[in-house]
């Protein structure tokens, strides 16, 4: 069967019972951290993004998280999306962080259209089970951290669309429409990982924001003007794509559950590992901070760059492997006060900082980590299969809570926080999900 078909047929027909039952429970783990990086971006570094959504305005269709204005809902899912991918504290999975625009989409138009629980985790597993396929599909073989280098990523904005048909409840004929005209347009050009560290118009680029209102506007432009042609997407894939694992179903909705990771600590993924090890090493041995004379981390060489033991911004921030580590030994929690530009200059903290170095390791699966402390060298290691927040490792409900109550009371309060996380963990009994976007600020 064609491809876009198949997908349409996919997209009106799934419902709730279809996906597996550790499926629905991770897409609700997945929403909850998704939320959780949102409240903590707009806490800390893009309440003007916030700002700019209320300017623009439209419709009071759906709530910016934080801010609480509502506006038109693409636009909506786009700040939302855009301010939880800022955080460099989301989810990492198949075509990196793609969670962030399926979830914040899938909520904003539940708001508008008044949606139930089960429709939005139905959407966004659709959206993210999709998502994955596509992305096994491409042919491209050189990887950077599960993104092929130099892809345009044209799946950003079909994901949204995929969301956005079947939260809208469009029949076959428009699904089918509405998603090739989101698979042919045009995307900006992909940026390389090895971009400026630190440098905020950088992370202007705002993709998610462009994918979210493209991916909408595409599937209105099929339902209420006859936008789009049949057949699109098997007529335009060429050699980029592989037919036959894009319609490969045999693990259908297992991914979000089965490859999708989360971050218990601000940073990449890639050096997640090393700031396991080293809390772990410093928990075991019971080291006093004035005790650890040098540490070396070793894992992907393209972290090697990550190394100024002194940012000066939130965005600097976020990429300095020894301003993590230092924050670490402090015992700081890890969220807005490891990367508030209002402790950066801390002297102890930054001392300690300049005692981390980072190099690469031979192995770019593997993070290592080396204490000196006590006149000998403390050494472990993890393959990144194995980190905390992994499929092998996964956060716990307990983690994802307590990860969420860190970011979001400070910006709602203890009570509506609360009431979020309970509201989330029985998100299939919830009538319609503006109880959710209600406490959003």
């Amino acid at each position: 069967m064609p491809v876009s078909r198949t997908f349409a047929e996919e997209i009106a027909t799934t419902t709730i019972d279809d996906i597996p039952p550790e499926s629905v429970e991770s897409i609700k783990r997945a929403t909850l951290d998704n939320l959780a990086i949102t409240f903590f971006s707009y806490d800390i570094a893009d309440r003007r993004f916030a700002a700019l959504g209320r300017s623009l305005g439209g419709p009071p269709q759906a709530t910016i998280v934080g801010d609480g204005a509502r506006v038109g809902a693409g636009l909506a899912a786009g700040i939302n999306s855009q301010m939880a991918s800022d955080s460099d504290f989301e989810e990492q999975g198949p075509g990196v962080h793609m969670f962030a625009p399926i979830s914040a989409m899938a909520l904003a138009l539940g708001e508008m259209v008044g949606a139930s629980g089960r429709e939005v985790i139905t959407a966004t597993a659709l959206g993210y089970e999709l998502n994955t396929r596509v992305f096994d599909a491409a042919t491209a073989t050189e990887r950077v951290f599960s993104v092929y280098r130099g892809h345009p990523r044209r799946h950003l904005y079909f994901n949204t669309a995929v969301v956005a048909a079947r939260m809208l409840g469009l029949d076959l004929e428009t699904v089918e429409r509405a998603i090739g005209l989101a698979w042919v347009t045009a995307m900006p050009p992909r940026m390389e990982v090895t971009f400026g560290l630190g440098n905020e118009n950088a992370y202007r680029v705002s993709p998610h924001l462009h994918a979210c209102q493209i991916g909408l506007q595409s599937v209105l432009l099929a339902a209420e003007a006859g936008g789009g042609l049949p057949g699109i997407i098997e007529a335009t894939i060429g050699d980029e794509y592989r037919a036959e694992v894009m319609l490969d179903s045999a693990n259908r909705f297992l991914s979000v559950h089965d490859r999708l990771s989360m971050k218990p600590r601000v940073g990449s993924w890639g050096f997640q590992g090393g700031l396991e090890l080293f809390a772990g090493i410093i928990e075991s041995e019971q080291l006093a901070v004035d005790e650890v004379e040098a540490v070396v981390f070793r894992g992907p060489d393209i972290y090697v760059p990550f190394a100024n033991p002194s940012p000066r911004t939130f965005w600097e921030a976020q990429g300095s492997i020894p301003l993590a580590f230092a924050s670490i030994l402090l015992d700081i929690p890890s969220g807005k006060a490891w990367v508030d530009p209002a402790g950066l200059g801390e002297p102890e903290r930054a001392a300690i900082a300049a005692r981390v170095s980072v190099a690469a390791h031979e192995d770019p699966e593997m993070n290592e980590v080396e204490v000196k402390a006590r006149g000998r060298t403390i050494a472990r290691s993890i393959h990144r299969s194995r980190f905390h927040g992994s499929p092998l490792a996964p956060m716990s409900r307990d983690d994802c809570e307590r990860k969420f109550l860190d970011q979001a009371v400070p910006v709602v309060g203890p009570a509506k926080a609360r009431e979020i996380v309970e509201l989330l963990w029985n998100l299939e009994d919830v009538e319609d999900v503006t109880e959710l976007a209600v406490r959003f600020s």
